[in-house]
């Protein structure tokens, strides 16, 4: 009898035990059986490991840091009870202290504990945290910045440049030649443009092939880069045609840069071809009533004029410059 009723008393308090871990929630309530299993908890325990259901049946041990569950056999005897501070780890990257009161019962133990304030230490280990956190963020954020500027002047570069000889395509040269034309006018000084084409080029094509072709373009485009200064610009105009746009020079000037630009050529020696390259070249400098497109026309008369009188030499328009 006695048995029983002390068995009965024992169900009763659990299940007084329960009802109040199920009310209780400011405070972590916490019942372990004699191995240190959860039997149940609060959702005050939950909130402070930021936990979304009860663990049961997992040891108090696994939400301990390592170094920490000898700390599990100071735990009172049945009967006893012991302040003490519990390291817990939750669903964050913090341990969480909570201050306790352990029960030791017949069947287990009762923990009542709160998380304290955040000392100023863990106060400051968070704000670490937080910080490489931001400033892997950031460096990360940085990079793919760099990538995407990096990539949008590839394209900007692959839109502006023709793909054979890397020099400017004719739309980034049109509209250069606007540009500089503006600013000529803006500030009243000569603008030359020079127009070159290949000599034969066909011939060359049909004796060497489209490779061959291609190479003859590829030299003589590394040609005008070599002979021209930074502010010029040598464009690709289309087929074997070629475009020098030269700020602030005469069409005299313009004229020895394509003299010695043909004198060069004539000489160069190009692999795999097995005879003479040369080119005509036309030269205008702007003059008061041009516009870009009667500016290139000035200087593709020029050329014709070069090609009619035998090709391999430099004509200059002098129009009304």
């Amino acid at each position: 009898m006695q048995t029983k009723t002390l068995n009965l008393l024992c169900e009763t308090s659990r299940q007084i035990l329960e009802e109040y871990i199920a009310e209780h929630a400011n405070g972590a309530v916490v019942l372990l059986d004699r191995e240190y299993r959860l039997l149940d908890c609060n959702q005050g325990f939950l909130r402070i490991l930021s936990l979304s259901e009860k663990p049961r049946k997992l040891l108090l041990k696994e939400f301990l840091p390592p170094e920490s569950d000898k700390v599990l056999r100071q735990f009172p005897a049945s009967g006893g009870r012991r302040e003490m501070r519990l390291n817990l780890r939750g669903g964050s990257a913090f341990v969480h202290t909570i201050s306790c009161q352990v029960y030791g019962t017949e069947w287990g133990y009762i923990v009542f504990g709160d998380k304290p304030l955040a000392t100023s230490s863990e106060v400051v280990d968070k704000i670490s945290i937080l910080n490489s956190e931001m400033a892997n963020l950031s460096r990360e954020l940085q990079q793919k910045n760099r990538a995407l500027e990096q990539a949008n002047a590839t394209i900007a570069q692959l839109m502006r440049t023709d793909p054979l000889t890397g020099l400017a395509n004719r739309r980034f040269f049109m509209e250069i030649l606007i540009k500089e034309i503006s600013l000529a006018r803006r500030h009243g000084l000569p603008l030359s443009l020079v127009m070159a084409d290949l000599d034969y080029f066909k011939k060359i094509n049909d004796a060497c092939g489209h490779d061959g072709g291609d190479d003859v373009l590829k030299a003589f485009a590394a040609l005008l880069q070599e002979h021209t200064r930074k502010e010029d610009l040598a464009a690709r105009f289309g087929g074997e045609e070629f475009m020098l746009i030269l700020p602030h020079t005469s069409d005299l000037l313009a004229e020895v840069m394509a003299e010695r630009i043909r004198r060069r050529l004539e000489t160069l020696s190009i692999p795999k071809i097995d005879r003479q390259v040369t080119s005509s070249f036309g030269v205008a400098q702007i003059a008061p009533a041009d516009d870009p497109d009667t500016l290139i026309k000035r200087a593709d008369e020029a050329l014709y004029q070069a090609k009619a009188w035998g090709r391999n030499r430099v004509m200059v328009n002098a129009g009304n410059a």
